[in-house]
């Protein structure tokens, strides 16, 4: 028995998916599509939701809503960091966010294929003295099959700057509990 998981028809064959792509417009507006998980295999729509969703996600600050969006196991680099799993996701973020205040995220995808996601991105911070800081970075993302990220690799480069120009706000696909819909 086959049950709707987003774009596809989910059955434990990956190659077995009826693939319907929804549309830019329906991903943004229509309620139900919001909400529905995106696996992969990834179109060029579903792809940007994706990104979209993380995006509306870090943005929450929330580092254990963010963790669940990957998977138990999950593999990260962040800069120079490597860790597992998502207890050290967890603790990670939330040394990041202490330290990055006021954090203003906006990503944009920037490859993608069947199951894994490049996206460039830039944000902006100040730590507790006051001196405000642009990073900008790129991260590549592997999916498991039911759409949590399995691995994330991210390089970032940190730009003192003077005043905070904040990237620009974009609109949310993910209504009002964006971990629900990543």
């Amino acid at each position: 028995m086959t049950m709707p998981v987003n774009n596809f028809l989910a059955t434990t064959d990956p190659a077995k998916r009826e693939i319907k792509d929804y549309s830019w417009e329906e991903l943004c507006n229509d309620p139900i599509a919001i909400q529905m998980p995106l696996v992969p295999p990834f179109t060029e729509n579903t792809a940007k939701a994706k990104v979209r969703r993380a995006q509306d996600l870090w943005n929450t600050k929330d580092p254990e809503k963010v963790a669940l969006a990957y998977t138990e196991d999950t593999e990260w680099r962040n800069r120079n960091e490597f860790f597992i799993g998502r207890q050290a996701i967890t603790a990670f973020l939330t040394r990041k966010w202490q330290k990055e205040l006021d954090y203003r995220l906006k990503k944009e995808i920037f490859l993608f294929s069947v199951d894994k996601i490049a996206v460039q991105f830039e944000y902006e911070w100040h730590d507790a003295q006051g001196q405000w800081f642009r990073s900008y970075g790129l991260e590549h993302w592997e999916f498991a099959i039911d759409g949590l990220m399995k691995k994330r690799v991210s390089s970032i480069n940190d730009l003192p700057i003077q005043t905070r120009t904040a990237p620009a706000k974009q609109v949310s696909l993910a209504a009002t509990d964006p971990v629900k819909a990543i």
